[in-house]
């Protein structure tokens, strides 16, 4: 990851990936539980961007 990407991330300009958090939990080595927490939102955040992206996209009334 970029030092520009991170800085991104950090001033929420961007919205981090799965594999972002990831790697950044990684680098800072943090016990594997926290990390499968801090993974878990992360998952459930991207599932819900997704969704709202695609009802956006469809509208409410289409099938």
């Amino acid at each position: 990851m970029s030092a520009g990407k991170l800085s991104k991330i950090e001033t929420g300009k961007v919205r981090p990936t799965f594999q972002d958090v990831d790697l950044v939990l990684t680098v800072i080595d943090v016990s594997q539980e926290v990390k499968e927490e801090f993974l878990a939102a992360a998952r459930a955040e991207a599932t819900d961007v997704t969704a709202w992206r695609l009802l956006r996209r469809t509208g409410p009334w289409k099938p």
